[in-house]
């Protein structure tokens, strides 16, 4: 007679006896995603502008907008700090009375003016996650009776959703 297995069987059969007894419970797990948007701008440097030329200057520059997967968004640009009636434009870095005349479009064709959010014309998007990417197509007209210099302006990018 071999004790060996009776002493596996009732160590087996003590076992059960320890985790004859179960329970459970659940619990759940939340989080909330809101709609979220960031903009950020590249700057636009027109280079050279000749005022005796009779072709116009133009210039690009972009415009990045990431927002929550499925987020609707607008995006408007300001008129600048030196606009008069609508019209864009630069100042001179030291003629505080001379200004170069400039515009912003939405569209290559240089034809639909990009517009503060305020306005109809502002470019419109759907968040996917990533960061989008939306140019900004500058257009100084041409034969602008300006004095020489720098000339500036600072531009507000708003991103609304």
């Amino acid at each position: 007679m071999k004790p060996y297995p009776l002493l596996g069987l009732a160590l087996y059969s003590t076992t059960l006896i320890a985790l004859a007894g179960e329970d459970s419970d659940t619990f759940e797990v939340t989080a909330t995603v809101d709609d979220s948007c960031t903009v950020t701008a590249d700057d636009l440097n027109f280079g050279s502008y000749e005022p005796f030329s009779e072709t116009p200057l133009d210039g690009t520059s972009d415009v990045y907008v990431q927002c929550t997967k499925g987020t609707d968004y607008d995006v408007g640009l300001s008129d600048g700090e030196h606009a008069e009636t609508g019209q864009r434009r630069m100042i001179h870095g030291t003629d505080t009375d001379a200004f170069l005349e400039y515009e912003l479009y939405k569209d290559a064709t240089r034809e639909t003016r990009w517009d503060d959010l305020e306005g109809v014309n502002v470019v419109e998007g759907t968040g996917d996650g990533t960061e989008q990417s939306h140019t900004v197509y500058g257009h100084i007209p041409a034969e602008q009776n300006v004095p020489a210099g720098a000339y500036s302006d600072t531009i507000t990018v708003t991103v609304k959703w």
